[in-house]
C-alpha cells in the first residue's frame, strides 16, 4: 500500500567529515492527506454550485469590495465579475443614484443578518432592477470571502404588482 510520509532529518558525517547518512524521524500521514484532498474536493463542489446555480451570489471583504460575483449576477446585471470584483467603484454603478445608495448602507449598516430587503440596482445597460437579498452569513466557507448574499430578481413580479394596483383603483374609480 502506498503512504504518505512526513519526514525531518539531518544529516550524520564521520570524524572526517564524511557523509554517513541521515537520522532522522518520519511519521504516517496518509489520513491527513486524504482529508486535506477531501475537503479541497468538497470546496471545489461547493465553489462550482455557488458559480453556476440561478441565484444572485455575491461575496464582499469588510470594505464592501466584491470579491466574488457569480454568473447569474453577470447574466442579471450584466457586469462581467472582472468588471466588479476588487473594484472600488462598482457599488456606484450598481447603486448610481443617491435613494438606492443611502438605502443599500442602511440595509448594510443596520445589520449582518436580513432576508428579502428588495433594492433597485442599476444593471450594465442602464436598466433597472429589483433584487430581493438575503444575507446567507457573516462568514463563507470559502476562503477570501468575507460576508456572502443571495439575490433574487423580482424585477418583473414588482411590475405585474404595479399594473394589478393599477387595474384595481381605475376599476375602483369607474
Amino acid at each position: 500500500r502506498l503512504v504518505a510520509l512526513e519526514s525531518s532529518g539531518t544529516p550524520v558525517h564521520d570524524t572526517a567529515g564524511r557523509f554517513l547518512g541521515y537520522h532522522g524521524v518520519s511519521r504516517d500521514v496518509t489520513e491527513r492527506e486524504r482529508a486535506a484532498a477531501a475537503l479541497r474536493a468538497s470546496e471545489e463542489r461547493l465553489r462550482k454550485l455557488v458559480e453556476n446555480i440561478p441565484v444572485l451570489i455575491h461575496a464582499h471583504d469588510p470594505e464592501n469590495n466584491y470579491v466574488f460575483w457569480n454568473r447569474e449576477c453577470e447574466r442579471v446585471l450584466g457586469y462581467k465579475a472582472d468588471e466588479v470584483i476588487d473594484r472600488p467603484d462598482a457599488r456606484d454603478r450598481l447603486y448610481p443614484d443617491h435613494e438606492a445608495r443611502d438605502l443599500f448602507r442602511r440595509w448594510h449598516g443596520a445589520t449582518r443578518e436580513y432576508r428579502d430587503v428588495e433594492i433597485p440596482m442599476t444593471c450594465k445597460d442602464g436598466a433597472r432592477k429589483v433584487i430581493s437579498w438575503t444575507s446567507v452569513s457573516e462568514t463563507c466557507p470559502l476562503p477570501g470571502w468575507g460576508m456572502w448574499e443571495t439575490g433574487v430578481d423580482v424585477t418583473a413580479a414588482r411590475e405585474v404588482q404595479e399594473r394589478l394596483r393599477q387595474s384595481h383603483e381605475e376599476l375602483e374609480r369607474q
